[in-house]
């Protein structure tokens, strides 16, 4: 599946196939890339729209409260760790 980030349409159909993986890896996008934080908004509306998405919403958002939180920026310059493109295509799957 293909994921266009400037389309809330492919967002959501692209979301629905793993929620729990897929809306942490959205809030990070929209936080590190604000090119894509309108047709984000837009999906994440639609979500929320969707009696059944919504229900999706919020097991996905509990997933993320009962997570281990995860330093997402480094303290300083030697703790920051450049990944390869490989390990975000990954996280995007």
């Amino acid at each position: 599946m293909l994921l266009n980030l400037n389309d809330p349409d492919s967002i959501v159909g692209w979301w629905l196939t793993f929620p729990e993986r897929h809306d942490a890896y959205l809030e990070y996008v929209a936080r590190h890339s604000p090119q894509f934080g309108p047709a984000i908004r837009q999906a994440r509306q639609q979500l929320r729209a969707d009696p059944h998405c919504r229900a999706l919403l919020e097991q996905a958002a509990e997933m993320a409260r009962r997570a281990p939180q995860v330093q997402s920026e480094p303290e300083d310059e030697d703790d920051a760790v450049d990944l390869p493109v490989s390990a975000y295509l990954e996280m995007a799957h």
